[in-house]
Formats: structure tokens, sequence, C-alpha cells
């Protein structure tokens, strides 16, 4: 019988710390819930939760105008994109010579090392030539154009064939004309002058010269600029060695000669060769050759990097600049 009551004893204390136990578990369970709801209290909304931002009214820009803001953009110097942004600036970056009415200089671009002629007087300007045309005529350089004629400054001239790129140099393409003679015709991008000064361009033939009554001219093409406004269609994508002439709206002559074709200076496209002319103020400009043609002859020496292993190319026509005109007194 005792040992009946002991196993009775036994089973009472065991159902008691059950049910100790149980009480215990949950009262931890729910001390749990508790810490967890603290802790889940204290996280950050959701972004669709989060008060929206104060619309702004004023836009912050890094071109700063007179207007006061709080926080004002950093500087220009250490913004990169807005120094993307910027527009290229048409200056100089080293004067040559600036006297008797010729300013030349140094110019750089992006894309671009090349020089620049401003003419004051128009009529300075003529062209010259190799002694004849022809498939088995010879061309000239700009320097033996420059000598022969007593020229202050030449630069390359109109186009001529040169099939496979070994050409004479003494056939020329569209129109030539030199003291108001038309010695070659045909019709392509034509830069000539009047009597008067005045620069023309444009796709003209023998009779459009006439009419125009052009004392010289050379051809090439395309048409740059016509009456301050850019020529559509223009070609974008080769960058190549360029020679151009304008004129600006005082009659001033600008010639650019730009080299290419080299680590320094791959060149540049129809279109930006058009923008650089707009740029220094030209209202009219056409494209002479180019490539390896492009040259610039000054006081005795070839200002640019010629563009071929060979030196100065020979070829059918040169613009050149005369000394200065004497004047009644």
């Amino acid at each position: 019988m005792a040992g009946g009551k002991s196993r009775r004893r036994k089973r009472r204390v065991g159902a008691l710390g059950v049910l100790l136990g149980l009480l215990l578990t949950l009262g931890v369970a729910a001390l749990m819930v508790f810490g967890l709801y603290m802790v889940g209290s204290s996280r950050p909304a959701p972004e669709s939760q989060l008060p929206a931002a104060p619309a702004v009214t004023t836009p912050v820009s890094v071109f700063r105008t007179g207007e006061t803001v709080e926080n004002p953009a950093p500087p220009i110097a250490e913004a990169p994109a807005a120094r993307d942004l910027q527009v290229e600036e048409f200056g100089f970056d080293e004067i040559v010579s600036d006297e008797d009415g010729l300013f030349v200089a140094k110019i750089l671009g992006k894309r671009y090392v090349g020089y620049i002629a401003v003419i004051d007087d128009p009529l300075r300007l003529t062209v010259g030539r190799c002694p004849y045309f022809g498939d088995t005529a010879y061309g000239r350089s700009v320097q033996q154009m420059v000598e022969e004629h007593g020229a202050v400054l030449g630069v390359n001239g109109g186009g001529f064939s040169d099939v496979g790129g070994v050409g004479r140099g003494g056939l020329p393409t569209g129109n030539v004309i030199i003291d108001g003679q038309i010695l070659w015709n045909g019709y392509e991008g034509t830069v000539g002058m009047d009597a008067s000064g005045k620069l023309h361009v444009g796709n003209y033939n023998y009779t459009d010269c006439v009419n125009l009554g052009l004392q010289w001219a050379v051809s090439y093409g395309p048409t740059l600029v016509t009456d301050g406004v850019m020529t559509a269609d223009l070609d974008t994508r080769h960058q190549e060695p360029r020679t151009a002439l304008g004129q600006r709206e005082d009659g001033s002559i600008v010639i650019v000669v730009l080299q290419g074709r080299q680590l320094q200076a791959l060149g540049v496209t129809e279109r930006q060769l058009a923008e650089i002319m707009l740029g220094y103020g030209c209202v009219n400009a056409g494209n002479l050759d180019g490539g390896a043609s492009s040259d610039i002859f000054f006081r005795g020496e070839y200002l640019n990097v010629c563009n071929t292993s060979g030196g100065p190319r020979p070829i059918p026509t040169s613009v050149l600049v005369m000394p200065p005109r004497e004047t009644e007194g």
C-alpha cells in the first residue's frame, strides 16, 4: 500500500510541473511577440507611405542668373556636364601676323588644328595657276604659285582630276576664271568674286559665271553658307583636312585651312567646317579642295603640316593674297 501512495504523489507533482512549464512558455512567447512589435514599429515605412517632398517651384541651373538661391549649384568649373554643354568659342590660339590689313593666326578646336587668314580688302585676292591645263600638264605647289605671282599668302584652290591618287595636278575640274577670262568650265560648287569685291558661292555653269561678272573663280564644293544660312544636308561623317573661303558682312575675306588625318588633328566634316565659317562671321562661304591638297603658305614658309609624305602636292590652281593695293593720295 505504501508503495502505491508514493507513486500517486509523484504523478501529482509531475502534473503541476507541466502546468507551470506551460505558463512559463506562454509568458516567454508573449514577451517575444511584444518585442517584435516594438522593433517593427521603429522601422521606416515603405516609400509609398513617406510624405511627399516639397515641390520645387524655381528650377536651379549651373548657368546662373542674377537670382539668389539658398543652395546654388557648383560653379561651371566644377560641373563637367555644364562644360560639355558650352558652345565652342571661335577665337585664336596664336597670332602669326597682324599688319597691312592681313590678319593670320593659328586656331585650335576639339577636332582640328589649323590657320585662319582675314583680309580686309577683298580685291587683294586673285587666282594662281600652273602654266597650262590638260591631261599631260603638271601642277604647281602653292609655294611656287605664290613666288611666281609675288603674292603675300596663298592656299590651295579648286579640285582636279586625280584618278587613283596619281594625277599630275594639271587637269582642273569645274570653273576656273582668272582676270575675267573663263579658262575652264563645268558645273560644280564654285567660289568666285566680281569686280566690286563681292564673293559669290554656288553651283554655277558657264553662263552663270558670265552673268555674275566673276573676275576670278575656282571650283570644288559644296557651298557651305549662303546669306548667313548653313547649307542643308552637308556631310557629317567624314573628317578630313579642309580649306574654305568666305566673306563677312563688312566685305572682309576669311580663309581657313585645317589639318587632318593626323593623330593630333583628325580633321572636320563639311558641316563642322560650315559651323566654323559661321563662327568666324562669314555670311557666304564655300569649300575648296581639301585632303592632301590643303596647304597655306605665308611669307616664305608653310604654316600647316602637309598631309603627304612627299610634301606639298602639285595642283592646278591656288587662291592668292597680293600685297596691299596702292591708294590714291
